[in-house]
């Protein structure tokens, strides 16, 4: 995993689930725990990145009202490139 906040959420739920019992117990419910954070995790990290991209088209589409009214400059026109 690429992640860093992955494998953080990963190794905290792990470490924090205390279930005791016999050993296969033990792990089912570090598992169960494991699955649970990295579902809220997941849920983070997608609304995270749909707002990144829907900042990205607002500012594309800004950038080509601008473009179409003839008031784009080239700085802008630069970083319009980099968004696409």
């Amino acid at each position: 995993m690429e992640d860093k906040s992955f494998r953080e959420i990963v190794e905290k739920a792990w470490q924090e689930c205390s279930a005791q019992g016999w050993g296969a117990y033990i792990l089912k419910e570090k598992l169960k725990e494991v699955k649970r954070k990295v579902k809220e995790w997941k849920v983070a990290a997608v609304r995270d990145l749909q707002r990144k991209i829907d900042a990205t088209v607002q500012q594309i589409n800004e950038y080509d009202k601008k473009e179409q009214s003839g008031t784009l400059i080239a700085k802008e026109i630069n970083h319009k490139m980099e968004l696409q």
